[in-house]
């Protein structure tokens, strides 16, 4: 680069420091205000519907305020409010009391991952925190009891396993262990009687374990081995079991029913895409699952007899069924990708569909539709990517997003993310990139998560944003989280096309090479990290950071770091969120008003 080039970069640079300064420095306490449009467009899907209950009679509702987190569960006749409670705190695993009056959550205060088991009483009107150790991953499920006197959930010992406890909520009392070999990333369930407990074993996870509670006995349900054992559910008889089972020469996860006495298995679906999360339909065998990949999550409705058919012709978004306690209908939390959640209930018999809880009456951003793209990264391997192109006219556009989400075992979804319709709104692209190691696309793909490579693939989607994009693909912002922070860095370093700025959240580790100058750099670099992250504390973040990129990086000219109060690894709270969309909102106005000039 000519040392003229650089020149105007440094004052590119120096520019938008000011800019920053003056738009949005708050000198309350230090604290950043974040943009009103985005806090604005990300309330705008407030109060947003969670479940049914299982009587049908009620209705779970969350809302995110700009720092703190509501939940309420409303009578569905007269939309009153029957309980509530308003925390500093998101409030996670909301699960419904057997008899529709209660809700189980866990909660982990400022972001700490110490997660706490409470219970929000509609008779009380209260909230109360059980007498329950502590758990580090509110990830595994809550599971009540089909009596409803106690309730079983998922204690951390270690990075991939732990313990099954069951908590007496009736009298607090004092927790018991059912298992002590539960895997963190497999499910756990009650028989239909309550009389025993299925869990995935941590130590094989081809086997699941049987527990019999009284009197204790310990069984073992074992398949083929190498295989994954996933989800789990009990026939309303008890004398089976639907799983989702990735088998050693499959690449996806299948539907498969054990009979839980002999053990013996038969495959029941199979597709191009993960099998998820049975749910049994009485009467008679039949089923709902869940068919997750390509950026989607949809609802599939099916029997023993019969040929998969969608739920309600959804067949993209991220959606989510539960049966109701007669049995004679579901309910589904729907996702779309161009309108906010809403909760519908479908009969069985009639299939008569009912709209329970309403669309919220404004939406303060333009909703696109998204198209799954392929690009080939840079061994040749087709990468899928989502993208969102924005409406604005070419004046308006500014540039383009490149979304690199964590894991790497999740996947960028298509459901409606008020945020990045708001940019879109702005006149951004968006491309959220499925790398290699993503889950959806199969084990192979899954399995192919050298880093080297899913850097490349970050590189191919800028290669292809530039080549796709006119004119906006010339101003590129990479934003990644945690895992996904890693890979922006490696391909800010790679990618030796235009690179407007890089948006690092919840930095954990940097890629094996270095950047020993910040002249090496053509870009302004935000991070953002948690005051309370468990993974890696701030200090050692940035410090991290600036051994990646040069002492300089964060230089008033270069960068802006800054620690998130109230917050952990994940980011809950509005305000957090929307100082990431905002910074690159600020990236890019002033790439189109500064640099292009130059």
């Amino acid at each position: 680069m000519r040392k003229g080039q650089i020149s105007c970069r440094w004052l590119a640079s120096a520019i938008l420091a000011a800019l920053l300064v003056a738009c949005w420095t708050n000198q309350n306490r230090g604290q950043v205000e974040a943009h009103k449009g985005v806090v604005s467009c990300l309330l705008s899907q407030y109060p947003s519907p969670v479940s049914l209950s299982p009587d049908g009679k009620r209705i779970l509702v969350k809302t995110r305020h700009e720092k703190d987190f509501e939940i309420s569960i409303l009578d569905r006749v007269s939309g009153l409010v029957v309980a509530s409670d308003r925390s500093p705190d998101t409030q996670l695993s909301l699960t419904w009391h057997p008899d529709s009056e209660a809700i189980a959550f866990q909660e982990a205060r400022e972001g700490n991952r110490q997660y706490q088991l409470c219970v929000l009483s509609s008779r009380t009107k209260k909230r109360h925190r059980l007498n329950a150790p502590i758990t580090r991953s509110a990830a595994p499920p809550i599971r009540w009891h089909p009596e409803g006197l106690k309730l079983a959930y998922f204690v951390t010992t270690e990075s991939r396993s732990g313990r099954i406890v069951s908590v007496n909520t009736e009298d607090n009392g004092e927790p018991a262990t059912i298992l002590d070999e539960a895997a963190l990333n497999g499910d756990f369930a009650w028989s239909p009687n309550g009389d025993e407990l299925a869990a995935v074993s941590a130590l094989e996870s081809s086997r699941v374990l049987l527990v019999r509670i009284q009197p204790k006995e310990l069984k073992a349900i074992d398949l083929p081995s190498g295989t994954i054992v996933r989800d789990l559910a009990w026939a309303p008889s008890g004398k089976t079991m639907l799983m989702t089972v990735r088998f050693p020469e499959s690449e996806f996860f299948e539907l498969i029913e054990v009979e839980i006495k002999t053990s013996q298995l038969i495959k029941r679906l199979s597709s191009r895409g993960d099998i998820s999360t049975p749910l049994w339909l009485e009467p008679g065998p039949s089923f709902l699952v869940h068919l997750e990949g390509f950026g989607n999550r949809v609802p599939l409705l099916g029997s023993f007899t019969q040929e998969l058919r969608p739920v309600l012709d959804l067949t993209n978004g991220v959606h989510q069924c539960r049966i109701l306690a007669d049995g004679e209908s579901y309910n589904v939390l729907t996702k779309m990708p161009t309108s906010a959640s809403t909760l519908l209930e479908v009969r069985l018999d009639t299939k008569k569909v009912s709209q329970i809880y309403p669309l919220p009456s404004e939406s303060r951003a333009e909703n696109v539709t998204p198209e799954m793209v392929f690009f080939n990264s840079v061994d040749g391997t087709s990468i899928p990517g989502i993208l969102w192109r924005s409406t604005q006219t070419k004046e308006k556009l500014k540039g383009v997003l490149i979304d690199v989400h964590g894991g790497p075992r999740l996947q960028a979804t298509t459901e409606q993310n008020p945020a990045k319709q708001w940019l879109l709104s702005n006149g951004i692209h968006i491309m959220s990139v499925n790398y290699r190691g993503s889950a959806g696309y199969g084990r192979a793909f899954e399995e192919a998560d050298a880093e080297t490579n899913q850097i490349d693939d970050i590189v191919a989607a800028c290669r292809y944003a530039t080549d796709t994009l006119p004119g906006a693909g010339r101003h590129i912002v990479l934003l990644g989280s945690s895992h996904g922070s890693k890979l922006v860095l490696g391909a800010s370093k790679r990618w030796s096309g235009p690179l407007t700025g890089i948006v690092i959240t919840s930095f954990s580790s940097a890629p094996d090479d270095a950047i020993s100058q910040w002249s090496d750099h053509r870009f302004y670099i935000y991070g953002f990290h948690g005051q309370h992250d468990s993974i890696t504390a701030p200090s050692l973040a940035r410090a991290g950071l600036e051994r990646y990129l040069g002492r300089e990086c964060f230089s008033p000219t270069n960068g802006n770091w800054e620690v998130l109060p109230g917050e952990g690894h994940q980011f809950h709270r509005t305000i957090s969120w929307a100082k990431v969309y905002t910074s690159v909102l600020l990236l890019l106005d002033l790439n189109r008003t500064g640099l292009d000039s130059m």
